[in-house]
């Protein structure tokens, strides 16, 4: 998930806010300048989970658990607070000005350096949080030598990975955590 995010804000940093900045500069300057530092608080937080990870797979300890789960829930507030912005204040505008062709061709390049196993893990991973008409587009920004199968395999990455986390192939749904 580290390396689909990082590839995420990336490719949004080289081709989603340069594109916006010259067709709109008046309605996402502030905005980008806000997201691009949000995507520096994530790295950071990224960063601090990954040491604390370390350390706790060579010794966990009770310590060691709870500094990982408290860099966790930095990085869950970091990402939360990141996406309600972008989704209010950013998603707008690159809806107003980059069209739906345009945007998926940003989106196959974006997703063009994925590895394959992390690619069919997130998709999985979505497929099983997302709503129905989302993946149907995903998976039409796939290359076309992809798309056959990749439903099925991606479910199935998808439930051995929840099966080693969770401990079921179906874990509860995000929208039915409680937090």
């Amino acid at each position: 998930m580290a390396t689909t995010l990082e590839h995420h804000h990336s490719g949004e940093d080289r081709y989603v806010w340069p594109l916006l900045e010259r067709r709109a500069p008046s309605c996402v300057s502030e905005h980008l300048l806000y997201v691009v530092d949000q995507h520096r608080r994530v790295d950071a937080a990224q960063t601090e989970v990954d040491g604390e990870l370390a350390i706790w797979s060579c010794r966990a300890t009770a310590d060691s658990r709870d500094r990982l789960a408290a860099a966790l829930d930095r990085l869950a507030a970091a990402l939360i607070d990141h996406m309600d912005y972008e989704e209010t204040y950013v998603v707008p505008v690159m809806e107003a000005n980059i069209g739906l062709a345009e945007w998926n061709v940003i989106v196959q390049t974006m997703t063009a350096g994925l590895d394959r196993s992390e690619a069919l893990l997130v998709l999985g991973m979505s497929m099983y949080e997302s709503e129905w008409d989302i993946i149907e587009q995903t998976v039409a920004n796939m290359p076309p030598e992809m798309r056959p199968g990749i439903r099925a395999t991606a479910a199935v990455a998808y439930a051995e990975h929840a099966l080693v986390v969770h401990g079921s192939a179906i874990p509860p749904r995000s929208t039915e955590i409680r937090r």
